[in-house]
């Protein structure tokens, strides 16, 4: 079972991405826990502290 994943899609399409200083989190480096194929971001957690960090709509 891989962690976080919710969607019904194969495995093999699951990604964790590191990013440092991307666009939504400036000052963090954060893991996007990802599927590559219905496109869905199903947790961000920042790397340093591992809690759930949420995009804020402007």
């Amino acid at each position: 079972m891989i962690p976080h994943k919710k969607c019904n899609c194969p495995e093999y399409y699951w990604e964790e991405i590191m990013a440092k200083d991307d666009f939504y989190f400036p000052s963090k480096t954060v893991i996007y826990f990802h599927c590559d194929c219905c496109g869905e971001d199903f947790r961000i957690e920042d790397f340093e502290t591992g809690k759930e960090l949420f995009i804020e709509n402007i």
